[in-house]
């Protein structure tokens, strides 16, 4: 009998420390700003929202790369180090992925290599930005470009449609992701992202 008491202790020591620590972590996710008084259900109902938002942006996610999975994807940047990392990440999804480093060379391999999309570096040394979208938007390309700086995105916005703007530093993950919101909103229609 007392080694079934204390077998049954060490399991409900085992299970309060396991909630709270579940506990511990959910306010070190879910801060409050202020707490007003009586509000600990309305707390919980935010949490309870935030972790809604976060599975729907995390199945929107899931959509965006799905859209770009096993695409034809031109990358023109100059720096190898980042393009790497990009291109990694691109080839993980079963994309065929194009890379060019100036954006003269870019513009001929979209003309005969026919992606599905381009993702730019927005800073080219021999190009212009607002040069390169032109002539991908004259070939019905959307293009993703990275590395904006805050004065041409809104330059890069007013050119037109099929175009989405990332600043500068910008995560590959980021640039995957929003090459596929790109695909998946210009199918129907055409939306400027930027």
């Amino acid at each position: 009998m007392p080694q079934l008491l204390l077998l049954i202790s060490k399991w409900v020591a085992i299970f309060v420390l396991a909630v709270c620590i579940a506990l511990i972590i959910v306010r070190w996710k879910f801060p409050r700003e202020q707490k007003p008084a009586g509000s600990t259900l309305g707390y919980w109902r935010e949490v309870w929202r935030h972790l809604r938002r976060s599975r729907t942006h995390n199945k929107e996610r899931e959509l965006d790369k799905k859209a770009l999975r096993g695409k034809a994807v031109l990358v023109v940047d100059p720096d190898e180090r980042s393009s790497r990392v990009l291109i990694w990440r691109l080839e993980g999804l079963g994309c065929v992925v194009t890379k060019a480093r100036t954006g003269t060379r870019g513009l001929e391999l979209a003309a005969s290599a026919k992606p599905a999309i381009i993702i730019a570096d927005a800073l080219l040394p021999d190009v212009p930005a607002a040069d390169v979208y032109s002539r991908a938007a004259a070939a019905g390309l959307p293009i993703v470009f990275v590395g904006t700086m805050k004065s041409q995105r809104k330059e890069l916005a007013s050119l037109g449609d099929r175009v989405a703007c990332l600043g500068k530093p910008f995560d590959p993950e980021e640039a995957v992701e929003a090459a596929g919101r790109l695909l998946r909103r210009t199918k129907g229609n055409n939306l400027t992202l930027c």
